[in-house]
This record gives structure tokens, sequence and C-alpha cells, in this order.
């Protein structure tokens, strides 16, 4: 059975979810993730999802002034396609919907998992973009 929690920046927790994206998001952009790149990691939320004590997957929720914006999220792949995806959105989701100052939620979306994003209710916004030297989009939902 699979945990979804928010962890703190300086928990073990982060360390794992932190040591997981250094590991997919290289195996993606095809270079090591700069220290440069996760220097605002102290100004966002982890949400992690755990088995047991391993973090399986997460993403980072950055607060903006009138969103939320998801970026960087992780599975591991043996945890790919089985819903883990589904399931770290469904929490972030319900953060948003807790939080009244903000009603919408923006993702940066690597060009393949646009798909996925709209498939749960996201919409396209403006052009492509570069973000970790690859091909994002912009996704936006509100959450209400």
């Amino acid at each position: 059975m699979l945990n979804i929690k928010n962890v703190a920046c300086d928990s073990e927790d982060y360390k794992k979810l932190l040591a997981l994206r250094r590991k997919m998001i290289a195996d993606v952009i095809g270079r090591p993730l700069k220290d440069s790149e996760t220097a605002d990691d102290a100004k966002c939320r982890h949400i992690v999802a755990l088995r047991r004590e391993d973090v399986v997957g997460g993403l980072l929720l950055f607060t903006e002034e009138d969103h939320y914006r998801i970026t960087q999220m992780v599975i591991e792949e043996k945890w790919q396609s089985r819903g883990l995806g589904n399931d770290l959105l469904e929490f972030t989701e319900m953060v948003v919907r807790n939080d009244k100052a903000r009603d919408t939620l923006v993702a940066h979306a690597p060009d393949f998992a646009v798909k996925f994003y709209q498939n749960r209710g996201y919409t396209l916004e403006g052009a492509e973009f570069k973000e970790l030297d690859y091909k994002h989009f912009k996704m936006k939902k509100s959450i209400e």
C-alpha cells in the first residue's frame, strides 16, 4: 500500500525524493540536475509517494501569486502505468482545494506527459518552452 504526503525540505523523505528526481530527470534530459535547478526546493512543498520507507514517486508544488505550480513529477520506473501519477495529482488537487486563496493548478509538463494531464482535465496554455533543457508545456486546471 502507498502513502502520499507532504514532507519537509530537511527530511529524509525529501532526500530520497531528490535522489529519485536526480536519477529520473537525468535519464530524460541526458545530464545530471544542476545544483541551481534544485536551489528553490526550500520554497515549495514536496509531495511524495511512499511504499514502506521507500519514496517511489513525487513532485514539487510551488505557491505562486495566483495559482499553484506542479513541476518535476517523477515516478520510479516499476511504478509507472500503475495509477500512481493519478494518485499524486488527486492528493495535490486536494491540497489546492483546501486553499481558499487559490483555485488554479498549473503543471509544467514535459512533452511526453501532455496527454496524461489532458486526460485529467488540464488544458494546454501557450507555446512550448524549455525547462531543464527539455520541451515543456504549460497545462492548467481550475480546482473547485
